[in-house]
């Protein structure tokens, strides 16, 4: 009986990674049969916007593109942003090169979804986005495909950053803000406003301010999405943080965990400092925040309609990969 399980386990696994070679291969090849169709377009695609030229393509191939496809492609190469050299992009998110882009393609498969799942379509070429705390620019450059450079911005208080950004994309639109509100972005510009992994290091005082900022430069039903630190990230971060190379290893948080489970299991605000981030301007706000539902219900309501908050693979299953919650408000519509 046991021979035959491990014969029939066996088997699945077989098949699994049969399976896995045929989308990969299959993926190869439309690959590169887009390829094809855009070397007999020519140098013309150059002038079109990236959305005008791959709006049609599906998520899968796109990620391709930016990856595979562009290391084989001169004319992709010409035509998508480049990447920024691999001590900036470890530095920022510990990975480089395609491994950092497939978490980037992730974010956005998964932002992306929230966005159309709640508005009831598709997202639209006009839409206006933000990419609050962009980093290097890793997710926004994926929204190239669906909506036209004008309407993509990308914001970051890092002078570095932003400067990398405009050097390596010169679609989207790239500015620098403080790191305390108000932004100079106008009044009720966006249609979707998203904060990568920027809301799980804020401390109270800085996040609030920023909400009611968010609120004026968002149109009346826009959302936000902000992704946050999960409870079990209280006891985790520890252990994750060993992962990370010697030189990239944080600081100590949560070091009475007892304590922050209580705060966050009350609806408190459940936020560490950090000693030191190695950012001088970030020193004063930056440590490792994880908000519970509870509290974006008593809190975040101030300022915008609650419309979601993801803790589980259940619908959305970039979740179960990325280990970050996601909160999802609107601001009220006709406010």
């Amino acid at each position: 009986m046991r021979s035959t399980s491990k014969v029939m386990r066996r088997a699945k696994k077989v098949k699994e990674i049969s399976l896995q070679h045929y989308r990969g291969f299959a993926l190869r090849a439309r690959g590169r049969h887009q390829l094809t169709r855009l070397e007999r377009l020519g140098a013309g695609i150059l002038a079109a916007p990236p959305n005008e030229t791959f709006r049609e393509v599906d998520d899968e191939l796109w990620l391709w593109l930016n990856t595979e496809g562009y290391k084989m492609s001169t004319l992709l190469q010409a035509l998508l942003p480049r990447l920024p050299d691999e001590k900036v992009q470890m530095k920022l998110t510990g990975l480089a090169g395609d491994a950092t882009l497939r978490i980037g393609h992730l974010v956005y498969r998964w932002f992306k979804q929230i966005y159309t799942d709640h508005t009831g379509g598709r997202m639209l070429p006009s839409s206006n986005i933000l990419d609050f705390g962009c980093g290097w620019g890793r997710v926004i450059r994926f929204f190239l495909k669906d909506v036209a450079p004008q309407g993509l911005w990308g914001a970051d208080c890092v002078s570095g950053s932003i400067e990398m950004c405009r050097q390596t994309n010169p679609w989207v639109h790239f500015r620098l803000v403080n790191p305390w509100p108000p932004s100079t972005f106008g009044d009720s510009i966006f249609d979707l406003i998203f904060c990568n992994s920027v809301f799980s290091h804020f401390n109270e005082e800085i996040h609030e301010k920023w909400l009611a900022e968010f609120r004026r430069i968002l149109r009346p039903g826009g959302l936000l999405m902000a992704t946050t630190w999960p409870r079990e990230f209280i006891e985790e971060r520890e252990r994750i943080i060993q992962e990370y190379p010697e030189w990239m290893r944080p600081p100590a948080a949560f070091i009475d965990k007892q304590k922050y489970f209580e705060d966050y299991d009350s609806g408190k605000y459940c936020y560490s400092p950090v000693a030191e981030t190695g950012i001088p301007i970030l020193d004063p706000f930056f440590g490792e925040a994880c908000i519970s539902r509870q509290y974006v219900l008593n809190r975040w309501t101030r300022y915008f309609e609650f419309v979601d908050f993801i803790a589980d693979d259940t619908s959305y299953p970039q979740r179960n990969s990325y280990h970050q919650n996601a909160i999802v408000v609107r601001r009220p519509a006709g406010n």
